[in-house]
This record gives C-alpha cells, structure tokens and sequence, in this order.
C-alpha cells in the first residue's frame, strides 16, 4: 500500500510538472476590439480575428498554426526596420515598401479557401491604404480567363439580328431585358442582372418597400429603371415585391405570356450583392421552394465552434413563373457570391441548363454584421486600428453535402466568350440551346 502511495503521488507530482510547461491557450477577445499600431500588433489581431471568425476551417487545408510561427518574427521585423529607419532619420516612407508589405500579407492569407475573402491593412510605414484578396489572384490564373466585356456584350445583344425589345434601366450597370424571336416565331425572354441591388434603385428613386408609389409612364427617363423588372416579370410581382403601383400598359409581363418559349438569365460578370433579392428575383422562376442546400455558421470563438447544420431554402414568392420554361443561365468566372447561387440552382433545375465558364467560387454567403452578429465573418475596423477583414459568415453546403467553395459551378456546356466579329458566343449557344435542345461542338471550348 505504502509503494501505491509513493507511485500516485509520484504521477501527480509529474502531472503538475508538466501542467506547469504547457503552453496557455491565447485568450480568446472580440476581434473588432483588438488594438493595433505596429506591424506585429496588426499581425497579431488579424490572426487571432481569423482564427476565430473563419468558417472554413473543418475544411481549409492552410496550418495556421505555422502560419503564425513563420510570420510573427517577420512583422517584427518590420517594425525594427521602420524604427530603424526613424533613428537614422531616414525617410520612414522607404523603410517598408507597400511591394514587400503586400506580398508579406499574401503569402499569409493568400491559400484561404474563402473566395469572399479581402483584408484591407495599413501600412504603417508609408500610410498606404493596401488591399489583398485571393480569390481574384485564382481566378485570373485560370486557362482561358478572360474579364467581362459588359459593353461589347451589350451591343452583341442590341445588334442581334433576332432583337425583338430592349430594355434598360438608366444605369446600364444594374439590368436589361430583351425580347428575342426565335426561328418558330416564338419569343426568348433575356434578363441580365448585374448586381443583387435592384432594391437600391428603388429606395434611391424614393420608393419604400411596403408603400404604394404612383410612378411615370414606362416612357419616363425617370421611371426607365422599372422597364426591365415590369416587362420580365409583369405588374403584379413588382408591385408585390417593391410595393410599387406602375401606370401605363395592362401587359401582365412576358413571363405569362404563351408565345415566350425559353429565359436567358444572364449573371456574368455579377459579382454578387443583397441576398435578400433571391428570393423575389431567383424564387419567381420557380414554381415551388427550393431545398439548395444546408448552411452554418459559428456559435462561439474557437476554431470548431460550428451551429449545427439547418437547412438552405429559396422560398417562391406568390407571383413567378405559371409553368416550367426552360432556362439557361450565362455566368462566367467572374460571377460570385448570389450570382453563383442563381447558377447553381437553376442548373439543377429540370429545365435548367448553365452555359457559360466555371464560376468564381465565392459561394457562401456574407452578412455585414459579422462578428457582432453571428460570431464569425466580418471583423476589424481600418480607421481605428488599421485592419480590416472581410470574410464569409456562412459556410453553404449542397443538399448532397459538396461544397463549391473556391471551386465554382461547373456549366453544362464549357463555352468561352471570344467577342469575335462583334459576337457573343456564350450569348448565341444560349440561343441555339434554347432552339434545338443542345448546344453544337462551334461553341463548345476546345
């Protein structure tokens, strides 16, 4: 009994030895109160607000851990060089160079699975204003890539030969419509949206979601901006979702009327905007809710302090599509965040098809309350610290589990737009698929 006693007390002794060598755990603080005035502390804050507020990080493959390690000592060293400089009484502008400052922070947080991701820092040494993304460095490495010509796909599509209307908003920016006439004579209804900020519009011209507004005729340049929703969708689900009351033509829209056979919803080139406008502008295509998939967010400050998964649902809104024309989407890589999420569910629609290039990837998505809202996301503030951090809040799965997440959505038929000769390739495989049910090898990308 005696040796037991010796041996228990023998292993705690050993116990507490090496209790008192371990390393603590770093306090875990709000990342939108971190203090920051030298390289070091800056480091120091974006990397515990990452740490704390990534979503990604069950499936991320970055080493943080290392990351940490590796950098500290190197933003340390840019203090000493900026002391350094101060003493020697050296211009302090020459002391970090934004190039050298730039590509510290690449190498940091440039492998991050987020394609939302931006972090806006400070230089301290010459009070550049620096910002570094890295979903953008991935997709302009891409075979192919190209950036989209949104003016020379605007006037592909004013002068093609099968124009039937035009509509736009005064800033060409947001939207258009077009009506196009098939060989069979029917019609082919073509919505473009630049951008999930239609509602801005609205409230710039005045209008309340929820108020009845009597505006000008369609013809009124004032009133222009209305053309592409009132035509595309008709008077009652503006009305519905605006609270907007349009006088002039008793045109319920096209979208009801039998002779459009087929939609073009074009998204390239949108990098996204308000997701609230899923749902009156993606839902009204559909004739029942959506399941997309399951989301998540973070429900405290470690790494893994994951919600549980619930459910990802596009609700159909009372007006929208009577019956299942078929639709193609046109997106490219520079399609992001809502427009990734109006690909994809319109690709796994039974009468949907996506033509175009595989998307941007950034396709979880992104509230501005951030931390303070859903302790993950957003954190910093420039002006008071000089950092901030622009990141997902949501990690968003399919219903079959996948994640597009730095990958995209993969179209149905690969076609690249050259703009040869004034034409827009993706823009006429759309056509032809819409026409004949495919979509010939002259489109497809090689």
């Amino acid at each position: 009994m005696r040796n037991t006693r010796i041996f228990i007390f023998a292993l705690a002794a050993v116990a507490m030895l090496f209790a008192s060598c371990r390393k603590e755990a770093d306090e875990l603080l709000n990342p939108n109160a971190r203090y920051a005035n030298s390289y070091a502390q800056q480091f120091d804050a974006v990397w515990h607000g990452i740490d704390n507020c990534y979503v990604f990080w069950s499936r991320d493959n970055t080493d943080w851990d290392a990351i940490y390690t590796e950098y500290k000592p190197k933003f340390e060293a840019l203090d000493d060089a900026l002391e350094t400089a101060i003493i020697q009484h050296r211009k302090k502008e020459e002391a970090v160079p934004d190039s050298v400052f730039t590509q510290l922070w690449i190498e940091v947080v440039g492998g991050l699975l987020d394609h939302h991701f931006v972090l806006t820092v400070r230089n301290y040494s010459t009070g550049s204003k620096l910002s570094i993304g890295g979903s953008a460095r991935e997709v302009k490495k891409r075979p192919g890539y190209k950036a989209t010509d949104k003016t020379a796909q605007y006037n592909a599509l004013a002068n093609h030969a099968k124009l039937d209307k035009l509509y736009v908003n005064n800033d060409n920016s947001v939207m258009r419509a077009a009506l196009l006439t098939k060989s069979n004579g029917k019609k082919i209804a073509y919505f473009r949206l630049n951008g999930f900020n239609i509602s801005n519009l609205f409230n710039g011209k005045g209008f309340t979601r929820g108020r009845s507004s009597f505006v000008p005729e369609a013809s009124d340049n004032d009133a222009a901006f209305l053309r592409p929703l009132y035509y595309f969708y008709g008077r009652n689900w503006v009305q519905q979702t605006y609270g907007t009351i349009v006088s002039g033509s008793n045109n319920d829209g096209w979208i009801n009327d039998n002779d459009v056979e087929g939609i073009i919803f074009d998204v390239r080139g949108n990098g996204g905007g308000n997701a609230g406008e899923l749902t009156p502008v993606l839902g009204a295509m559909t004739q029942h809710e959506t399941h997309y998939g399951y989301s998540r967010t973070k429900e405290g400050l470690g790494r893994l302090d994951y919600s549980a998964w619930t459910p990802f649902i596009l609700k159909t809104p009372r007006y929208h599509l009577n019956t299942a024309k078929p639709i193609v989407v046109l997106a490219d890589a520079n399609s992001a965040s809502c427009a990734e999420i109006t690909t994809q569910t319109i690709h796994s629609l039974p009468n949907g098809k996506f033509i175009g290039n595989r998307t941007c990837g950034a396709t979880c998505p992104l509230l501005p309350g951030g931390f303070n809202t859903l302790l993950s996301g957003v954190f910093g503030n420039y002006d008071e610290y000089g950092y901030y951090c622009y990141t997902s809040n949501f990690d968003l799965v399919l219903t079959d589990c996948t994640s597009l997440e730095g990958v995209g959505v993969t179209p149905d038929y690969d076609v690249d737009y050259k703009g040869e000769d004034g034409k827009d390739e993706q823009l006429d495989a759309a056509i032809e698929y819409l026409e004949t049910g495919t979509v010939s090898a002259r489109y497809l990308s090689k």
